[in-house]
């Protein structure tokens, strides 16, 4: 879903001059005739003049901000709702999102550094397994020489 809001640089309580009047400099901005046809800018002229109409009609304009509250506002704001007193307690449900970020976070670490200690244990075998290999070769060298 677009945001018209957005797109028209106006807030959602801007009243209908505003919003015609940011409508007209885009507009103007992003006219294609201005711009060589160039597509971007048609497409960008397109998505200016949707906004302008769903914004200018009041009916639709309606429509919009119902559907808005619940792609951008209410899809962020998860609630907690008690229902033997009928309130929305949203410090309760914070704090527990909270909680939960920092149980998260801590098993990432841990996560991290059991990583880190494997990556540890390979690098020690390897000079291990290079040490013997080069302490085969030295007796070979020295018996040779013997």
């Amino acid at each position: 879903m677009k945001n018209y809001y957005q797109i028209l640089g106006v807030n959602r309580h801007s009243d209908i001059q505003e919003i015609r009047s940011n409508y007209r400099k885009l507009a103007a901005k992003f006219h294609p005739d201005k711009n060589n046809g160039d597509a971007f800018f048609e497409e960008m002229f397109k998505e200016i003049l949707e906004a302008y109409e769903v914004l200018s009609d009041n009916s639709k304009k309606i429509k919009y901000d119902d559907l808005y509250d619940n792609t951008f506002i209410n899809k962020n704001l998860q609630t907690n709702v008690n229902h033997k007193e009928g309130n929305t307690n949203y410090e309760e449900k914070s704090k527990n999102q909270y909680s939960d970020n920092k149980n998260n976070i801590k098993k990432n670490k841990k996560k991290n550094y059991n990583h880190v200690f494997i990556g540890l244990i390979i690098i020690g075998i390897l000079k291990l397994a290079f040490w013997i290999k080069d302490e085969t070769y030295k007796k070979k060298v020295y018996q040779q020489k013997s």
